[in-house]
């Protein structure tokens, strides 16, 4: 879509939510001349000023301006897993990243099997089953020390008790 095509749709926009120009470049903080320049198509607005205007005239979808998404759509869960990932620190990050590949690498082993393989790998696992996986192969990948959970005082994945690690 070319960007007087684009232009025009952010100028209806704005005119359906009953903006006028003077409010809307105020609030942004633009001079009139380049916030003018962008309903007439001679030049474009950033990324993130793009969106926050999309924001301010109530458009969920680039679908209401023409613009045609290659990015697939995520569920509520999907979206609410982004904004818990963005809130970790750094450590929290790498934990959570080393357990997305481990996961995607193993569905996509358990993918490429045939079906009577596949049925080795059927039974359920219990949560601490998963849990104690998870944290074995995390740990063999660092080459750290693992937590023994047949060893624990309590069990720190049902809230029963603390753990005491055992290497």
């Amino acid at each position: 879509m070319r960007s007087v095509d684009i232009a025009s749709k952010l100028k209806e926009a704005r005119v359906r939510a009953g903006f006028t120009q003077k409010y809307v470049y105020e609030k942004i903080g633009v001079p009139q001349s380049t916030f003018s320049s962008w309903e007439t198509g001679k030049s474009e607005p950033n990324a993130e000023t793009f969106l926050n205007l999309c924001n301010m005239y109530g458009i969920k979808s680039l679908d209401e301006l023409g613009i045609e998404s290659t990015i697939e759509s995520l569920s509520a869960s999907e979206l609410a897993h982004i904004k818990k990932y963005r809130t970790l620190d750094d450590h929290g990050r790498k934990n959570v990243d080393f357990i997305l590949n481990s996961e995607y690498e193993r569905a996509s082993q358990v993918n490429s099997l045939d079906s009577s393989a596949l049925n080795e790998f059927a039974r359920e696992l219990s949560d601490e089953e998963v849990a104690k996986l998870a944290i074995e192969r995390y740990h063999a990948k660092r080459g750290t020390a693992r937590m023994d959970f047949a060893t624990t005082s309590g069990n720190a994945l049902d809230g029963s008790g603390t753990t005491e690690a055992t290497a």
